[in-house]
């Protein structure tokens, strides 16, 4: 019955919404300022 929802912003499969909530803030936060540095 466990679906794996991935995270859109990297693609990682998550068991649960409450986890992949959770993962997601911090994937975007992590990921812009990734991107940041990348672009400089």
């Amino acid at each position: 019955m466990g679906q794996l929802i991935n995270c859109k912003i990297c693609g990682r499969e998550f068991e649960s919404e409450e986890v992949l909530k959770k993962h997601q803030s911090f994937c975007t936060f992590s990921r812009r300022k990734y991107y940041k540095e990348r672009s400089r």
